[in-house]
C-alpha cells in the first residue's frame, strides 16, 4: 500500500506536505517509547535481582 502525500503515515489525517506524521500520533509514539524503556528497566532489574539471589 503506497502512502498518499500530505497524509499521516499512521492515521491518515492531513498533514503539511513535508510531514510524515501528525501531532497526536507523534505524541503516542513518544509515550510508547517511554513505556518500552520502563519495561526494559523493569526486566533488567528483575534479572539482576534473580542473579543476586540465585
Amino acid at each position: 500500500m503506497e502512502k498518499e502525500p500530505g497524509r499521516c503515515d499512521y492515521c491518515g489525517c492531513k498533514v503539511p506536505w513535508y510531514a510524515h506524521i501528525c501531532g497526536p500520533c507523534y505524541q503516542k509514539l513518544i509515550l510508547v517509547r517511554k513505556l518500552r524503556g520502563i519495561v526494559y528497566d523493569i526486566k533488567r532489574q528483575a534479572e539482576e535481582e534473580k542473579r543476586d539471589s540465585g
